[in-house]
């Protein structure tokens, strides 16, 4: 299994290799609408990571297409968040009723929410491994006599 393609826009404004006109695709699909209101049902601390994260992206980054990968990215934060408290609070081997020692349920679920928040934060380029190779660029207004300037 190769690397997974990477969008247009990201060949575009990052120092890749793959920015050679041949290698660009010219019929992807671009989404313009903004990411929408976070969803009714999510909690008070969700809603907080939510609003946390809208706001520290880089403007223009998350769209509207991208709202429920977005809302599985908060939960997994808020349910980390919530096993590393339990875990504050309780032992990190437990013994089971056969006898036997084990890590606590606490620990794996904040395991298995790192890892994704891990591949989630990196779809949206949000952890610092991801942002190496961004570089957002300022959009100018496109001047109708640029056709003649090139």
């Amino acid at each position: 299994m190769g690397r997974r393609t990477k969008p247009t826009h990201l060949k575009l404004i990052e120092n890749s290799r793959d920015r050679r006109a041949e290698r660009l695709r010219s019929c992807e699909p671009q989404p313009t609408d903004g990411l929408s209101a976070p969803p009714d049902w999510l909690t008070p601390d969700q809603l907080r990571i939510w609003e946390h994260a809208v706001a520290a992206a880089p403007y223009g980054l998350l769209k509207g297409m991208d709202s429920e990968l977005f809302v599985s990215w908060v939960v997994a934060v808020d349910l980390r968040n919530q096993a590393a408290q339990k875990l504050a609070n309780s032992a990190l081997l437990i013994r089971t009723s056969n006898g036997n020692v084990v890590l606590s349920p606490y620990q794996r679920m904040f395991n298995q929410q790192t890892a994704n928040m891990k591949s989630l934060a990196a779809e949206f380029g949000f952890s610092p491994a991801a942002r190496t190779g961004i570089a957002m660029e300022e959009e100018f207004e496109n001047d109708p006599t640029d056709r003649f300037f090139k």
